[in-house]
């Protein structure tokens, strides 16, 4: 069996397979599971988005035997910025940015937004149609966000068999939900919510037939910061309203001495404030949004990772290259 290996980019630049990911979902769609991994790789050349939405659905895949969405090196998602430079899925008023009716998938470094123009009734990922079995749809490393007054909701969950996993990601600037799970579960690590400013909305809504195990997450400048009518455990997240056991509280009850420049969508910590090694220890959680190391016994709460040596100078770990 051989993995296959696509490139896309909307620039059309050397090596490139596809101009978009809805054409490199269509032309690798099929059966993996006589195959390997389908891994389709992101970039933008020249800085060019990608501009049309995609639904993975129709592929025969398994738990070792599936597509992997990935940005190419320096086109990764950053903890400071939302990057006009870099790979980046950018619509406005669009339904389903990416729509997945598939068991497994992974997407990682992703930047994905749907601004809002006129029509409110918007998401940036859905997920239904999900086969009834075992599934992981798995999500790291990313930035999904709206405009100011922007779209409906990041996430919206809606099928009973889907097991959502989602790590290292910011959520932002969304009109109702940051994630909307109305059916099925979701796993949500180290990952940041923050302004979603509808007066009924929420950084989570779990409705009755939704689960949500959130851990290590800072959610924030929100209407409500979790509302749930379901299944909820909450350990040691950061938030306005205390959810959960162990929560964290912003130093000073001010959020700039955690997150000192999240109004200008930087969402870098401090190695003064109550994130600052305030989680814990979660299998698998390694590293932080852009590879630094979390620590492995007391890590951060939130995309980013800051060690401090004895000399109080703040530095960052990073994994070396292979």
């Amino acid at each position: 069996m051989a993995d296959i290996y696509v490139i896309v980019d909307p620039d059309g630049g050397d090596g490139y397979d596809y101009l978009s990911l809805n054409l490199a979902e269509s032309g690798e769609n099929g059966d993996l599971t006589g195959t390997g991994y389908c891994y389709i790789g992101c970039r933008s050349s020249e800085g060019t988005p990608d501009s049309t939405a995609v639904t993975f659905s129709g592929w025969t895949v398994d738990s070792t035997h599936y597509p992997i969405v990935y940005a190419l090196p320096g086109h990764e998602a950053l903890k400071t910025t939302w990057s006009t430079s870099r790979y980046r899925l950018h619509m406005t008023d669009t339904n389903y940015q990416i729509r997945i009716q598939c068991s497994y998938i992974d997407f990682i470094g992703l930047q994905i937004k749907n601004d809002y123009g006129s029509v409110t009734l918007c998401n940036c990922l859905y997920v239904d149609a999900i086969l009834s079995g075992n599934s992981l749809i798995s999500f790291r490393n990313c930035r999904i966000e709206s405009n100011a007054n922007g779209t409906y909701q990041g996430l919206q969950v809606y099928d009973a068999d889907a097991i959502v996993k989602i790590e290292n990601c910011i959520f932002s600037g969304f009109h109702r939900y940051g994630i909307n799970i109305r059916y099925g579960t979701l796993y949500l690590y180290n990952s940041i919510i923050y302004n979603t400013n509808y007066v009924n909305g929420a950084g989570i809504y779990i409705e009755s037939n939704g689960t949500v195990t959130a851990t290590n997450c800072i959610i924030f400048n929100t209407s409500n910061d979790i509302n749930n009518f379901g299944s909820l455990t909450a350990t040691n997240c950061a938030t306005d309203d205390g959810d959960g056991s162990n929560p964290i509280s912003p130093s000073g009850s001010n959020w700039t001495n955690e997150l000192p420049n999240y109004a200008t969508g930087n969402f870098t910590i401090t190695n003064s404030g109550n994130c600052y090694h305030g989680g814990i220890h979660i299998d698998g959680v390694i590293y932080d949004i852009e590879g630094d190391e979390y620590d492995a016994f007391v890590p951060s709460v939130g995309v980013d990772e800051v060690i401090s040596f004895p000399s109080d100078i703040p530095i960052l770990r990073r994994r070396r290259a292979a």
